[in-house]
């Protein structure tokens, strides 16, 4: 899976330090540039496989050309003519066939609404109660996703672990919009 920032941007994440406790007495050090995919997926409120169809479909965003890369500066890549035509089409169908298939499982009205999650994956709403409800509401969406990308059979090693442990499977909770 590809991210869409340059190697550059990678190196440049900023890690922010946030108070624990009232006091401020415990702190937690996060990554600030982790994408609501990330956030959701390690409160454990998506699971491996809807994780990674999201990053799946991330990419395909990114390679089609609907949501902009940043600038890579360093790269000289000279295109010839006729291969301009046969690469817009293929930039297309790598996005659009994903979201055919999310439209024909969850409808088009739904489909475009998670869409703004995916144009703007490094801005989410604060507090876990939130975090729940939006986890719920596109967990439809990346199942869909995840059944396209042939990711669906892939078992999240936590859940695992807390079966064969027998903790039980944690239980997401929340309602959609």
């Amino acid at each position: 899976m590809s991210e869409p920032l340059t190697d550059e941007q990678i190196r440049k994440r900023a890690i922010g330090v946030e108070d624990v406790d009232p006091k401020g007495l415990v702190k937690r050090h996060r990554v600030l540039s982790q994408t609501i995919f990330d956030m959701l997926f390690l409160k454990e409120l998506i699971d491996q496989s809807q994780y990674e169809s999201a990053h799946l479909f991330m990419d395909a965003i990114s390679r089609s050309g609907a949501a902009v890369r940043s600038a890579n500066l360093d790269t000289e890549v000279f295109t010839p003519h006729r291969d301009v035509g046969n690469m817009i089409g293929e930039r297309r169908m790598a996005f659009s066939s994903a979201y055919r298939k999310m439209v024909g499982d969850i409808g088009e009205e739904t489909s475009r609404e998670i869409l703004r999650y995916f144009s703007d994956v490094y801005s989410f709403p604060e507090g876990h109660d939130e975090h729940v409800r939006i986890a719920a509401w596109i967990s439809p969406a990346l199942d869909s996703l995840a059944s396209h990308y042939g990711v669906d059979s892939v078992r999240d090693p936590r859940r695992l672990i807390r079966v064969q442990v027998g903790a039980g499977p944690k239980k997401n909770e929340g309602k959609g919009p």
